[in-house]
């Protein structure tokens, strides 16, 4: 599969539509197309429970737009976590990494095991662990 793991910061951002339009990840999104950018669903996952914590309108509008609108706009290219990937996943996991060689977030990690299951390039400011991994990253913010 050819194309691009949206991580947790660059999905936020392309959802919320915030950022500068002239650089960063809605204009890179652009550049790439639509059809090419996948998000799994733990990323989802972990959006949705930031959106959770929030509280009135904010917090409507963000769940709202993930349980309706994500779906529509991913469809099959909103990536499921299934038993492929969970063993992916616990290799990953426990990388360490860092000055700490601590292991990675469990977001953070698995988002790195979907875009190795999946052969993306995984859209991160910067990733020790997909470095380490040999994961392949882009970032639109450089």
């Amino acid at each position: 599969m050819d194309g691009w793991l949206l991580g947790k910061e660059a999905f936020i951002e392309l959802l919320s539509g915030k950022g500068d339009p002239a650089k960063g990840v809605i204009q890179w999104a652009k550049s790439r197309g639509e059809a090419s950018l996948y998000v799994s669903e733990m990323t989802w996952a972990v959006v949705r429970s930031i959106a959770e914590s929030s509280s009135g309108l904010k917090r409507q509008n963000w769940l709202d737009l993930l349980d309706r609108e994500v779906p529509r706009q991913f469809g099959i290219r909103l990536l499921p976590v299934d038993r492929a990937l969970l063993e992916i996943w616990s290799r990953v996991a426990n990388e360490p990494v860092g000055a700490a060689n601590k292991p990675a977030l469990i977001d953070e990690s698995m988002e790195v095991a979907t875009a190795i299951q999946y052969s993306l390039t995984y859209v991160v400011r910067e990733s020790a662990l997909a470095v380490k991994v040999r994961c392949p990253t882009e970032s639109p913010w450089s």
